[in-house]
């Protein structure tokens, strides 16, 4: 009975039968397939082996035209730009610029023009194109001013009712002592000097008016109105202006009068 050979399954008659053409030619076939691959397969390594270096016909990068194993690319050789180069804001449509990176506006474009303030100063135009900053006040609590021209400048409250131009205003409260008379006068001194003075209290039904500018530096009648009940400008009433101290008393025993009532709290209200 026929077999096969094991590696190229090559048929093998037995002894004992005819002799088959079909089975020859079919094992020749099988055996030029092999040796075909196995001639192939020589040629390939030969041929490696004589372009490999060392071999025959060595490849070089150059011979093929690669570049070498180890090599640098400009970037102009790859076709990107320098690593220093520049932009027109057109060519920018995207992304977030870094805050450091931003320009100091001038105040021409809609800027500041500064890089920095000075804390808690104010900041006016001090000229066409230049922003500036109001140095601190000499005096606290002074006021913003400015004329019909020029820079805007600092004015104290001193300053400015000196100038006349605010009226100055003082309140205050005195406790009667019972005494009437030129012997017991009553004074009060303010801060500059008074030109209307009103004095009253809720216990008394007498309050008084004195208009300052009419009096004089002596006691001297009527120096003030009694305006409590019936309305009268006594000529027993006496009052004068020392500097900055009004003072004044009733000739005649009503204490009320004189607005000196004992444990009567009065309460002024000074203008000047």
């Amino acid at each position: 009975m026929a077999s096969n050979t094991p590696n190229y399954d090559l048929k093998k008659p037995a002894t004992t039968d005819f002799y088959n053409v079909e089975d020859q030619n079919a094992n020749m076939d099988k055996l030029d397939a092999a040796l075909k691959v196995l001639a192939d397969g020589k040629a390939a390594s030969a041929h490696a082996a004589q372009h490999a270096t060392g071999g025959s016909d060595p490849v070089t990068p150059e011979s093929i035209g690669a570049a070498e194993a180890g090599h640098t690319h400009t970037p102009a050789s790859i076709g990107a730009a320098a690593a220093s180069h520049s932009h027109a804001a057109t060519d920018i449509t995207s992304g977030t610029l870094s805050t450091a990176r931003l320009p100091t506006v001038p105040v021409s474009n809609g800027g500041t023009g500064k890089t920095s303030w000075t804390a808690n100063q104010l900041i006016y135009p001090s000229a066409t194109t230049t922003l500036g900053q109001m140095a601190f006040p000499a005096v606290a609590g002074s006021l913003l001013r400015q004329g019909t021209s020029g820079a805007p400048y600092w004015t104290s409250l001193a300053d400015l009712m000196a100038e006349g131009g605010i009226a100055k205003i003082a309140i205050g409260s005195y406790t009667g002592t019972g005494t009437v008379g030129s012997s017991s006068p009553n004074s009060i001194t303010f801060g500059f000097a008074p030109k209307v003075v009103f004095i009253a209290s809720n216990a008394s039904s007498h309050w008084g008016l004195f208009c300052v500018p009419l009096l004089l530096t002596t006691y001297s009648s009527p120096g003030y109105a009694n305006l409590g009940g019936d309305p009268v400008v006594n000529t027993a009433n006496y009052a004068k202006l020392s500097g900055n101290t009004l003072s004044w008393y009733l000739d005649g025993t009503n204490v009320s009068m004189q607005f000196n009532n004992s444990g009567f709290v009065f309460k002024y209200v000074s203008i000047g």
